[in-house]
């Protein structure tokens, strides 16, 4: 598989999930370093750079005009995947946003519950409720990655439409039903887990308007992390 360079760890893990040949969509572009690099390295064909607001769109353009590949790059000015359709790419990009933006851009999309699609997504924070989103609507998580940047740890997965939902647990929704075991930074993604899912759990419990579900919940998932831990995974 062709493997982009000049990108970080975090966009380079979202760059190895992209099937070679791609046409890609990437919302949320940003500067577009993520498709440059893709169209640079010959791992993508073309190649749309979407953004909601006309300033880093523009240094966007700039930047591919500069790479000299305007030819391959469109840029789109788009809320969400609002401006663009189905002939416009085969796989799509949404990287480096909330899990509940990422999955309200995939919810008003008209075209996203599609089979030939694959979507490459990168959850900044609440990774649990993109991963709802995703198993209660009918698309399937196909392959889960961490990538390390500093101190923080990202997840990266990709997924495509299969038009059935998908039964879960609350463990399934922090951590994956394919959890990246195999990465050297699985056992310091635990534990960084551990510790927020700890602080909420303390939370609710010294909360008088506690959530007993919630509670639950969260219990056991701290419990099925603390057997994990101490099986040395």
């Amino acid at each position: 598989m062709t493997q982009p360079s000049y990108l970080s760890a975090r966009l380079s893990a979202v760059a190895s999930l992209i099937p070679d040949g791609s046409s890609i969509a990437d919302i949320g572009t940003d500067h577009a370093y993520l498709p440059i690099s893709l169209i640079s390295s010959g791992k993508c064909r073309r190649a749309i750079a979407a953004d909601i607001a006309p300033a880093p769109l523009a240094i966007a353009k700039d930047n591919i005009e500069s790479a000299k590949l305007s030819h391959k790059i469109n840029c789109v000015l788009s809320d969400g995947m609002q401006a663009l359709s189905a002939n416009d790419a085969d796989t799509f990009i949404i990287a480096g946003m909330g899990g509940e933006t990422i999955a309200d851009i995939l919810d008003k999309c008209r075209f996203s519950k599609n089979s030939e699609f694959t979507y490459v997504l990168q959850p900044m924070s609440r990774k649990e409720a993109l991963r709802k989103y995703l198993f209660d609507n009918g698309f399937s998580i196909l392959t889960e990655l961490l990538a390390r940047e500093g101190d923080k740890i990202y997840t990266v997965f990709s997924a495509k439409y299969i038009g059935e939902a998908t039964v879960y647990t609350h463990f399934d929704l922090i951590f994956g039903k394919m959890p990246p075991t195999d990465s050297p930074y699985f056992h310091l993604y635990l534990e960084k887990e551990y510790s927020r899912l700890k602080r909420q759990y303390d939370g609710q419990i010294a909360s008088a308007s506690s959530n007993e579900q919630s509670v639950s919940q969260l219990s056991n998932v701290i419990s099925q992390i603390e057997r994990i831990l101490s099986n040395g995974v």
